[in-house]
């Protein structure tokens, strides 16, 4: 339930994206379906959390989405009753990991706590970070790709600033995560 809102928002995962539907107190619809994410078919967007962005009409929705390397990535979107505010933008990208099962509380103050699975030490452990209201609505990314679909680039501002890249072998394997290029 998110008060300044006045509605709940249910999310769910459907054909490889994430789609959203608010609800009022009463259980009636607040208004139709919507989908968050615009996952590929190669990228499907899973395992979906929300929480209501305090003080703001705007709830977070996380997901996990597996890229073309295998890699997960969990990845954000401020959403109103009405549909998506911004653009999603990434929450957790360590390169080389594998990434799931997100789940999201509101801590307070314009900030939440996400947690999530994470194999990036070759065994499964719990992680988590604080994400701050201001990176919610003021965070852009642009990602680019070489011929074969491999991530090459991917350009931040807002969480993180700065370019960073991925350096592959003549066989296709990714070697290193730079940054700051």
């Amino acid at each position: 339930w998110h008060s300044s809102a006045n509605a709940y928002l249910v999310v769910w995962q459907r054909d490889g994206n994430v789609w959203a539907r608010p609800f009022l107190s009463t259980g009636s619809p607040l208004n139709p379906a919507f989908a968050v994410s615009t996952a590929s078919g190669a990228a499907p967007a899973t395992q979906p959390a929300v929480a209501p962005i305090p003080g703001a009409s705007t709830f977070l929705v996380v997901w996990n989405q597996s890229g073309f390397d295998g890699d997960g990535r969990i990845l954000g979107r401020a959403v109103m009753t009405a549909g998506p505010q911004d653009a999603s933008f990434p929450i957790a990208e360590e390169p080389l990991a594998a990434r799931g099962a997100p789940t999201l509380a509101a801590a307070g103050e314009g900030t939440h706590l996400l947690a999530w699975e994470d194999s990036r030490g070759g065994h499964l452990d719990v992680y988590a970070s604080l994400v701050r209201q201001e990176v919610v609505v003021n965070t852009s990314i642009a990602y680019t790709y070489d011929p074969l679909y491999r991530l090459v680039n991917a350009a931040y501002s807002g969480i993180l600033n700065g370019n960073y890249g991925y350096e592959y072998d003549t066989a296709g394997n990714r070697l290193q995560f730079q940054t700051n290029l």
